[in-house]
């Protein structure tokens, strides 16, 4: 079994930044809506997480959706309801064959 180095987790995050660089580039093309990023190499390899925090729950999820969208990710089926909070989640693995990208947005019960 091939260890993970701490060289490797770090060219996975500056893969990741150029990868980010490419979808705020695809966002300025497509006008999607400006969401937070987060890189992380989640110990599993490199992973980009977009987060929708609009205030406005309707727009927060036209923004999940847009993303999803846009880059091609697989939504989990009804979100996961918890707590009074509805969350979304999807994903696409290796979006440019190694780095995947998650697209995430909480509803509470109470804005929907």
């Amino acid at each position: 079994m091939t260890s993970t180095t701490t060289d490797d987790r770090l060219d996975w995050q500056q893969r990741s930044h150029a990868v980010l660089g490419r979808l705020l580039q695809l966002a300025k093309d497509q006008d999607l809506p400006v969401i937070s990023w987060t890189i992380t190499d989640a110990g599993a390899g490199p992973l980009i997480v977009g987060n929708c925090y609009t205030t406005d729950p309707i727009q927060r999820q036209r923004d999940f959706d847009a993303w999803v969208n846009a880059v091609d990710a697989t939504e989990w089926p009804n979100g996961i309801h918890r707590d009074g909070v509805l969350k979304l989640h999807a994903h696409r693995e290796h979006y440019d064959g190694l780095v995947s990208v998650s697209i995430t947005a909480e509803i509470l019960d109470d804005e929907r």
